[in-house]
């Protein structure tokens, strides 16, 4: 499996952000991804949005990467070409699910 792209809105301290990992025209070689900055970046935040994704059932996150009382998006693209059917539709469930999911309070 390969993450294409992460959009974040209202996630740490991310106001709105689209990160892509892999180009369409880099899908065929083997990528390699840095991501860095300074402390307080964000850099964590990306990771346990990816995490995330996921859900609690493969790993719980160990603290609230949301904004409190604002709703806040998370949605991830991902290449899974040699998966199984049943993973790619638990792969798209989790998509739609975390796309909409908004939280208050």
């Amino acid at each position: 499996m390969r993450i294409l792209s992460l959009s974040l809105e209202n996630i740490g301290p991310f106001d709105k952000a689209e990160l892509e990992f892999i180009a369409d025209s880099e899908r065929d070689k083997a990528p390699v991804t840095l991501i860095t900055g300074e402390n307080g970046a964000g850099k964590s935040i990306i990771l346990d949005a990816i995490r995330g994704m996921f859900g609690v059932d493969y790993c719980a996150l160990e603290r609230p990467i949301w904004r409190k009382n604002v709703s806040f998006r998370v949605a991830m693209d991902v290449l899974a070409p040699n998966a199984s059917a049943a993973f790619r539709e638990a792969i798209a469930d989790f998509r739609q699910v975390r796309q909409h999911r908004s939280c208050v309070g």
